[in-house]
């Protein structure tokens, strides 16, 4: 049984968000002001979402705003189907859901910025939990993935853990010879899109064995979509292995010691926080690993670019995957608000006091979260958006608050930088990702300029291994 024990503000706020029960819908307030407001879609932002509603809930706002948890594709579908007053999706709208989409014009407001992180389970070979504090009966070493091998995690039936690629950059950690267990995303997840889309990106020919495996399976084959089978990002994984719905249910699958033994997953870095597990450390283009800090997560944004002159996806960007920053976290991704321009100005006058909230005061809790405050950049591109919303209160003074935890709290080691790349696990090259374009964001630079400035090459192929930082008090805790 894991327990909650988090140290520090971070761990204060995200064990409250657990104990009120936020994985359903809170009660709205008494004598709450204007009508209630509903939406729904993805889990990334979950942890910001429910903070932001418990917020507004009170004086001076008294708002109801009403939020279901389950994924991007159903958060778009439920916006198309006029069933909820606005949607919120990683991704922006699919091609081939435009001709409903035109029917509902709308405009997409960046509210949430965090990293896709991969929270994982597994003890060494003396049954110590890796990734965990040796204060908290841990061994006190943190797991590193290149994008080659947590691809290769997440595509290749009958990897372990003791994989020679996985071994080289973690030589010390006592890895144990169990198959690796990679719990997939059963709904249509946006998370999962910038997880294809990554992929696709650093490692095309590991995503495309992968195609080729689906593509042999019968009944594999017939549960992937045209979009995976074309070799462009998707929303639904093929599900080689166990499945479970939206954010929640993925890494409440991983944290269980009975259900999820050996487990890996994708999902928002925050998730794995509030249950005490860690996320691993990925190695970027400059060949640093990196926790999915908030301030990794920011500079990693700075690179993406802002997609204009597509209605599509117009008001979002074009994520950047590889460029080689010794400071960023890759993959970093943001979510956004779909509100219609249609609304009518009661829920509008609530929905835009919401937004405002949401994109200036409320950001001031996002790293305490799991999550990156939104950048200047991202914030004005916000309000502006948010002012096209019929109804919409006058807009407010820019709010720009920065990440606090660059120490990587939720390591073993209390680092956010577990030194380079052994091997040939660095992404090497620029560009920007292949395939569809993930709509993860509203705009610009979303972090400034890059922490540490920009790394000139890659690693060096045969590095060693160069763990920074002592085991912390303040460190992920995890107990069985």
């Amino acid at each position: 049984m894991i327990s909650l024990r988090r140290l520090g503000p971070r761990g204060r706020i995200l064990g409250a968000l657990v104990a009120a029960g936020f994985l359903a819908l809170t009660a709205t307030p008494a004598g709450a002001a204007g009508p209630t407001v509903e939406g729904a879609g993805s889990s990334f932002p979950q942890l910001e979402i429910e903070q932001w509603r418990s917020d507004v809930a009170k004086k001076p706002y008294s708002i109801k705003v009403n939020y279901v948890s389950a994924g991007s594709t159903l958060g778009r579908n439920q916006y198309l189907d006029k069933v909820v007053d606005f949607g919120v999706s990683d991704v922006p709208f699919q091609p081939d859901e435009m001709t409903r989409a035109n029917t509902r014009p709308w405009v997409y407001v960046p509210v949430s910025a965090g990293g896709l992180g991969f929270m994982y389970n597994l003890r060494d070979t003396q049954g110590k939990r890796i990734g965990v504090p040796t204060s908290k009966g841990g061994n006190g070493k943190d797991l590193k993935l290149t994008p080659k091998t947590v691809c290769r995690a997440f595509t290749e039936p009958g990897m372990y853990w003791d994989d020679p690629e996985i071994l080289r950059d973690n030589p010390d950690l006592g890895l144990p010879h169990n198959k690796v267990f990679p719990v997939l995303r059963a709904d249509g997840s946006g998370t999962g899109f910038v997880f294809n889309e990554f992929c696709i990106a650093v490692v095309p020919d590991v995503w495309q064995k992968f195609i080729q495996y689906v593509s042999s399976d019968a009944v594999l084959a017939s549960q992937a979509d045209s979009e995976f089978l074309a070799g462009r990002p998707s929303s639904k994984w093929p599900p080689f292995s166990a499945t479970a719905f939206a954010g929640d249910g993925v890494a409440n699958t991983v944290a269980s010691d009975v259900a999820g033994a050996n487990g890996i997953t994708y999902v928002e870095a925050g998730f794995a926080e509030v249950r005490g597990f860690p996320n691993a450390f990925v190695s970027n283009a400059a060949g640093v690993f990196k926790y999915p800090s908030a301030a990794a997560v920011n500079v990693a944004l700075g690179y993406a670019k802002r997609n204009s002159g597509d209605p599509r996806t117009d008001g979002t960007v074009t994520l950047e995957y590889k460029a080689p920053d010794p400071a960023a976290y890759f993959p970093s991704t943001y979510s956004y608000v779909i509100v219609p321009k249609d609304l009518p100005a009661d829920k509008g006058l609530v929905l835009g006091t919401f937004l405002n909230y949401a994109v200036t005061k409320g950001q001031s809790k996002a790293d305490e979260l799991g999550y990156a405050p939104l950048s200047k950049e991202i914030v004005d591109i916000a309000l502006d958006a948010i002012q096209t919303i019929p109804g919409a209160p006058p807009r407010p003074e820019v709010e720009v608050f920065k990440p606090t935890d660059s120490a990587g709290s939720g390591s073993a080691t209390g680092s956010s930088d577990a030194g380079t790349v052994a091997g040939d696990g660095a992404v090497a090259g620029g560009g920007t990702a292949a395939g569809g374009g993930a709509a993860a964001g509203g705009g610009a630079a979303a972090g400034g300029a890059a922490a540490g400035g920009t790394a000139t090459g890659a690693a060096t192929p045969g590095a060693g291994v160069a763990v920074e930082g002592q085991v912390q008090n303040n460190a992920a805790a995890a107990a069985s």
